[in-house]
């Protein structure tokens, strides 16, 4: 056995990036999958701390850091009303994270040319071609980073103060709650659930355009806390089966599946097994009776809508003849019943919260990721 080597990185290029770090004005640090299975987020935040950098994540990677200096997940997931801080930054420094199309928004997500990347290789920088990479492991790399820089003695940035007027008004007190048609406004529902949900929780995640409001609205404790199966395998169906194995491996933890109506659809076998196998926990369904990827991205550009639709099935009804206790959201103050059932109630909850198709998330629309 022979182990495989890294490449080696030469201390004239973690000088530079040190020099680079210390005399931008707005530092950003972006971290990704790699500082998480290299175990080097407290690593990345003493570097970040020393020169006063704010940070973002990839969506596998979220409160990698712990860092409360951060402006959240980095991508089509980023709340609009972040740009213009995230924007501002003269200096970003990508830590183990892909560069595709969808985490950078096309390429179009930073302000600035003066981006470099730490990596082992430059396979997944699709979308950053101006970055400058240094090819290396993170945990020879970071170290080595920290100590150069604080060799410079560098002066504290202040971005970090800048925030709260570099971040615009939260606009979604703006949006309707309900569509024309009498159905929620899922950006709101996400923004509900974020504030009722227990803080020790853990979230799977299946496919669907609902996706999309969860990654934006509700926080992540820390990385393993996430399964994101649907943009994992770019598939639906999967969420229940995968809620299963999260629950029986953190028991500790409130696991919480959110599925659409549509993937919900083709796992309920898994359904049951969930409600069998977890003490504590629940399903959110959220329900726009539709295949809502496909209308956002398919039927807005003209194709034949009728196959995207679906019945509406109350999945409130299914989960409890499976032994959950169902709870139905029409409204957002329905969602004060689920919010007693966390406080006094067992087993698992099965939420269907019925949403509009009207409201169309911005990281899902045609062209969004190339």
């Amino acid at each position: 056995y022979e182990p495989i080597e890294g490449p080696k990185v030469l201390d004239a290029q973690i000088e530079a990036l040190a020099r680079a770090l210390v005399s931008a004005e707005r530092p950003l640090i972006l971290t990704g999958g790699g500082v998480v299975r290299t175990q080097t987020g407290p690593m990345a935040r003493a570097i970040g701390d020393a020169v006063g950098a704010v940070f973002m994540h990839s969506l596998t990677a979220s409160n990698v850091t712990g860092s409360p200096h951060s402006l959240g997940t980095a991508g089509g997931f980023t709340p609009e009303d972040r740009l213009p801080a995230v924007r501002a930054a003269d200096m970003v420094l990508i830590l183990g994270a892909t560069s595709n199309n969808f985490q950078t928004r096309k390429g179009q997500l930073f302000g600035t040319d003066n981006i470099h990347r730490v990596d082992l290789n430059d396979r997944w920088n699709l979308s950053l071609p101006q970055a400058n990479t240094v090819f290396g492991d993170l945990t020879d790399v970071l170290p080595r980073l920290l100590a150069a820089v604080e060799k410079l003695h560098p002066k504290q940035s202040t971005y970090r103060d800048e925030l709260v007027d570099l971040v615009d008004h939260d606009t979604i007190d703006q949006e309707p709650r309900y569509g024309s048609d009498g159905r929620l406004n899922p950006r709101h529902v996400a923004a509900e659930l974020d504030t009722i949900l227990p803080s020790n929780r853990q979230i799977v995640v299946d496919g669907g355009h609902f996706m999309a409001w969860i990654a934006e609205r509700v926080e992540i404790p820390d990385p393993a806390s996430f399964i994101g199966v649907g943009t994992a395998f770019q598939s639906i169906g999967l969420g229940f089966g995968s809620a299963v194995g999260a629950s029986v491996g953190s028991p500790e933890k409130f696991t919480v599946c959110v599925s659409g109506d549509g993937g919900g659809q083709m796992a309920l076998a898994d359904l049951a097994t969930f409600i069998e196998t977890t003490e504590h926990g629940a399903v959110v369904i959220i329900n726009d009776a539709a295949y809502g990827a496909e209308i956002h991205q398919y039927a807005v550009l003209g194709a034949d809508p009728t196959a995207m639709y679906l019945p509406q099935l109350d999945f409130a009804a299914i989960g409890q003849a499976m032994g959950a206790t169902g709870i139905t959201v029409n409204t957002m103050e329905d969602l004060e019943v689920f919010t007693q059932w966390l406080a006094e109630g067992t087993g698992v909850a099965m939420v269907n919260i019925n949403v509009s198709t009207e409201f169309a998330h911005s990281a899902l629309s045609p062209g969004a990721t190339g």
